[in-house]
C-alpha cells in the first residue's frame, strides 16, 4: 500500500502549480496505465524500479524527468521500494517555470536536469515529504516568470469551449496566428486540439468516478453529439473504446 501526501501551494505558485506529491511504500508492484493528461510534470524517483513507456515506444527508467502534456495513455511499471515525488503543473506552468517550448515536450519525457538540476541534491539526501515540498517551493519561486501572455493562456484554458474558439482573436485582442503560436509554445497544442484533449481527460475522470453512467449520456455531456465520433476520439487518446475502458475499471 502506498502512503501519499499532497501539498497545494498558496503562494504565487498557486497560479502555476496544481500540487506537489510524495508517495512512499516499502514494496509496491504495479503494471498498468497512466491516463492522458493536459498537465505537465516534474518527477523524481527516489526508490527502485519505475519505468514509463509512451505511445511512441519511448521508454524511460530515468531517476528524474520532466514530461509535457500527454495526449495518449502511458504504460507504467514499478516494483520494489517505492518513493516517488514531484510537481504537477497547470498547462501553462512548466513554461512559466523554465521557459521550454511546450510543443517540443508534448507527448515526450526528458531528463529533468536539462531544465531543473535538483536531481543530485535530492538523490543524495533523505527527505521527509515536508522538507521535499519546502525545497521545491524555494527553487520554483526563484524560477517562475509571470508574463502578460501566460495570463492570456490561463484565461483561455480556464474558459475554453468549442463554441468560442473562433471568437478568441477578437475577444482577446490578439491575431489568430499569435494565439495559436503562443498556445503551441506555452502549452504544447493548438487551442482546438487542447480543447479536444481536455474533454477526453474530463470524460475519463467522469467514467472512473461513475463507471455505470450511460455512455451516450457521457458523450452528450462532453459536447459530443455523434456517438461514432466520440468513440473514435476517445480510443485515439485512451487506446480503448469507452466501453472497453469502463470494463477495465470494473475489473479492478
Amino acid at each position: 500500500m502506498i502512503s501519499t501526501t499532497q501539498f497545494i501551494p498558496k503562494s504565487l505558485l498557486e497560479e502555476f502549480v496544481i500540487c506537489y506529491y510524495f508517495n512512499n511504500s516499502d514494496n509496491f508492484e504495479y503494471s498498468g496505465y497512466a491516463n492522458p493528461t493536459i498537465n505537465q510534470e516534474l518527477f523524481f524517483n527516489l526508490g527502485e524500479r519505475f519505468e514509463i513507456t509512451n505511445s511512441f515506444g519511448q521508454n524511460t527508467g530515468e531517476r528524474n524527468w520532466i514530461s509535457g502534456l500527454q495526449s495518449k495513455s502511458l504504460s507504467v511499471k514499478t516494483s520494489g521500494r517505492h518513493i516517488t515525488a514531484g510537481v504537477i503543473f497547470k498547462p501553462w506552468g512548466l513554461y512559466a517555470a523554465f521557459g521550454p517550448n511546450a510543443k517540443d515536450l508534448a507527448n515526450k519525457i526528458i531528463d529533468s536536469r536539462v531544465l531543473f538540476d535538483l536531481g543530485n541534491e535530492i538523490q543524495n539526501n533523505k527527505f521527509s515529504d515536508s522538507q521535499f515540498f519546502d525545497l521545491l517551493e524555494y527553487n520554483l519561486l526563484k524560477s517562475i516568470q509571470r508574463s502578460k501572455m501566460t495570463k492570456v493562456m490561463q484565461k483561455i484554458v480556464n474558459q475554453i469551449e468549442q463554441e468560442n474558439l473562433a471568437a478568441l482573436p477578437e475577444k482577446l485582442g490578439y491575431s489568430k496566428k499569435t494565439i495559436i503560436e503562443s498556445f503551441n509554445k506555452m502549452i504544447g497544442l493548438s487551442p482546438h486540439r487542447f480543447y479536444t484533449l481536455k474533454c477526453i481527460c474530463e470524460t475519463i475522470t467522469l467514467l472512473e468516478n461513475n463507471p455505470t453512467i450511460k455512455l451516450t449520456e457521457l458523450a452528450y455531456n462532453q459536447g459530443f453529439y455523434d456517438q461514432a465520433h466520440f468513440i473514435r476520439i476517445f480510443k485515439e487518446h485512451a487506446g480503448l473504446t469507452p466501453k472497453e475502458f469502463r470494463n477495465r475499471i470494473l475489473k479492478r
